[in-house]
Order: structure tokens, then C-alpha cells, then sequence
């Protein structure tokens, strides 16, 4: 189909277990592509390759667009959720019995959402069209849109029907200064619905943020609400804000409640972040029993915070058993040592830096049973030590 005029082919796959399991005196539908750099053919098992008596339909397809004789097609649904994409194969929240009308040169189809919400129109020459449902509740802007067909095109037409609004505003640190490259977090008030988009945005370069598709109802913003301060983030730089709610306060009830309404845009807050705590060192030595230097794995952890989400800093002992660890002043910090092999299992005490005194910290490892399995490590995380070591 795509010029390829030589009688063999040759191709390659993945690895993976789950690979196209090829067998021989059978005929398949192979979807590859080409690599830019080797200009190889490859498939995997996610390409839609698969044995060509359960690809019929697709054939048809192929064969159609290569003659031109293909008739293309328009499908989509109406829900009332914002954020409902159907691409795992539903629509959360289906509206049924919605009339969709669609135009062309003087021409013109109807159909009405079935009880999942969904439409289709198909056998449709190649040209412009307009589409347009009946959505008394949603914005007029959204109710109907222009495109174009090509021929054997399949062209999928969504429609919200209700109004959503949206909030905007400014993150800067507690001198005023914005605060870039991060993400604003959103909370819904009961009974208000929590967004849930498929990608969020950074704050830019002037601290902006934005929160869109927002239904009616009471929201609540926050910051760096499920990670402790001075915790990495996603691509391993340090975050020092604690956790923090608009306007600027670190408790959650003294949050401002922002109400918004059908289709309202608020506009132009300012959430201006609380001082930075102070950074605090933590340093110590992890020891055997007999007092000699031990090769471990030391883990601050802040019990403010969920044991998922409680790391704040980890690392390997040197080889004279010494160890750094960097957290802030003023948090609640439980400091343990551990060595996870297949054959043993080691951890030290955990040591509650709020209760320590000035001596130095001195973490001795203790041999346990298997069926024990650090019990303190997993209360505070359910992360592999080689995942924690960042």
C-alpha cells in the first residue's frame, strides 16, 4: 500500500513478551514504519499487526483508500464532563438524545446521540462541512464548528454541553518575584466535580498560570501539596516551598474558597508563597554491630506527609559509613538505615530527629528475619531502595 515493490520484505521487533507471535503458512497485516536513521522496517505489538482473517475490516479500508473509492466518516459523542476524551473506548458522562446535524453544499444528515452518547455519519464524499448539535446549556461558540474531509477520512466531532470558566492568576515567592516552570494545583470543593486533565501546564516565565475547563462550582488552589519541602519533583530538582494554599497560607481551612459559574472567567490573582524554610544538613555514620563502617541506604523521611510521599532526601553511604542528607528547619523527620540484599536484610532503628540530642547521629544496622521485610521501610515507602536513590 505504501510503494513498497520487492517480493520480501524484511522487518524486526521488539523484545517484549507480549511481541506478534509469527507462524508459519499464515498471512498477516503488518503495520511499520520505517526508522529515519537505518531506513529498517518495524513493528511491535501495539501497531495493529495480527493475522489478516482478523483484519478483513482493515483490509477493506487499506484497499479503498489506495483505489480512492473510500467514503469517509464523522463520529464523536456529547458529555457533560470537561475532561471526558473516550479514548478508553466510553464516555463517563453521556448525554443521549442529542440531534447532530451536518451540512454540505446545500445537503444536510441528522442524527441523535444513542444512550452512550455517541453519533456517526458515514459515507461522506470528500469536502467542507459544518457540523452543529442542539446543547440549549452549553456556550453558542461551542455548539457547532466548520472542517474539512478528505477522502477515506474518519473525523472525530466531541461537544461539552455545559459552560465551564476558568482561573488565572500569578505564583510568586514571598518577595513578589515569580516563580516559574511549576505546577499550580487545583482542588474541587464537595459537591464540585475534581478536574482531571490528561496533561497540565507549567507556570511561565512571569509566574502565570491558568486552570481551564473548569466546571461551576468552589475550588480551592494549592502548591507543592503532595511532596515535602526540599523534595525532588518529577525531573529530580529540589523544591524548598512547603505546601501552600491561596492566597498565601499553609493551612488548608484558611484557604480561600473561589466560586465560579457557568462559563465565569476569574482573572489576575495574585498567590504570593510563604518564606522558603531554611535548608538543614543532616549527617551521621551507619555502623555493623561490632562498630565497623557499613555500605547503606539512608532515608530522610517527613511524617507530615503520606508514607507514598514522605521522602525527602536519600543516599549511599561512603565508604567510612558516612552519609549527608539535606531536608528544611522546622519539619517533622524520621531518619532510618537499611540494606535490602536477596539473601539478608539489615536496618537500623529509625531515629526521630525532633527527639535526637546533639551527639552524633549514629545509625546501627540490626539483622532481620526474612519474613519481617523492614517493617520500617515500608511504613514509610513502597518504592524499591534503587528508586528511592535519586
Amino acid at each position: 500500500f505504501r510503494g513498497i515493490a520487492e517480493q520480501e520484505v524484511e522487518f524486526i521487533t521488539g523484545l517484549s513478551s507480549c511481541e506478534i507471535n509469527f507462524q508459519e503458512h499464515k498471512s498477516y497485516l503488518i503495520y511499520a514504519e520505517r526508522d529515519k536513521d537505518s531506513h529498517r522496517l518495524k513493528t511491535g505489538a501495539c501497531s495493529g499487526t495480527g493475522p489478516l482473517e482478523m483484519r478483513a475490516e482493515e483490509l477493506d479500508y487499506l484497499r479503498g483508500l489506495k483505489s480512492g473509492t473510500m467514503l469517509s466518516q464523522v463520529f464523536g459523542f456529547v458529555t457533560r464532563d470537561p475532561w471526558d476524551h473516550g479514548i478508553i473506548g466510553r464516555v463517563t458522562k453521556p448525554v443521549p438524545d442529542v440531534p447532530i446535524v451536518l451540512k454540505s453544499e446545500g445537503k444536510s444528515w441528522k442524527v441523535v446521540t444513542d444512550q452512550k452518547g455517541a453519533y456517526e455519519l458515514t459515507g461522506l464524499l470528500p469536502g467542507s462541512y459544518e457540523i452543529a448539535a442542539t446543547l440549549p446549556n452549553a456556550a453558542p461558540e461551542r455548539n457547532s464548528r466548520k472542517f474539512d474531509l478528505s477522502a477515506g477520512a474518519c473525523v472525530q466531532e466531541n461537544f461539552l454541553s455545559i459552560r465551564t470558566g476558568s482561573i488565572e492568576g500569578r505564583l510568586t515567592d514571598s518577595d513578589g518575584k515569580p516563580v516559574p516552570g511549576v505546577l499550580v494545583d487545583i482542588e474541587a470543593v464537595p459537591p464540585t466535580g475534581q478536574p482531571s486533565p490528561l496533561v497540565r501546564d507549567f507556570t511561565g516565565k512571569d509566574g502565570n498560570f491558568s486552570q481551564s475547563k473548569l466546571e461551576a462550582g468552589d475550588y480551592v488552589l494549592g502548591f507543592n501539596l503532595k511532596s515535602p519541602p526540599n523534595a525532588r519533583d518529577w525531573s529530580g530538582n529540589r523544591v524548598p516551598y512547603p505546601r501552600s494554599y491561596y492566597p498565601g497560607v499553609a493551612d488548608r481551612a484558611a484557604a480561600q474558597v473561589l466560586h465560579l459559574e457557568p462559563g465565569q472567567k476569574i482573572e489576575n490573582l495574585e498567590f504570593r508563597l510563604p518564606p522558603t524554610p531554611r535548608p538543614l544538613t543532616v549527617t551521621g555514620t551507619v555502623v555493623w554491630p561490632s562498630g565497623s563502617p557499613a555500605k547503606a541506604d539512608v532515608m530522610l523521611m517527613d511524617l507530615g506527609y503520606p508514607r507514598e510521599s514522605s521522602q525527602v532526601d536519600s543516599t549511599r553511604t561512603k565508604s567510612d559509613g558516612r552519609f549527608s542528607l539535606t531536608g528544611v528547619e522546622g519539619r517533622p523527620y524520621v531518619l532510618f538505615a537499611h540494606i535490602d540484599e536477596r539473601d539478608y536484610h539489615f536496618h537500623s532503628e529509625a531515629l526521630d530527629l525532633d527527639r535526637a540530642d546533639d551527639k552524633p547521629i549514629r545509625l546501627e544496622l540490626l539483622e532481620k528475619e526474612p519474613d519481617d521485610a523492614c517493617k520500617i521501610c515500608k511504613r514509610f515507602t513502597h518504592f524499591s531502595s534503587d528508586r528511592q536513590l535519586r
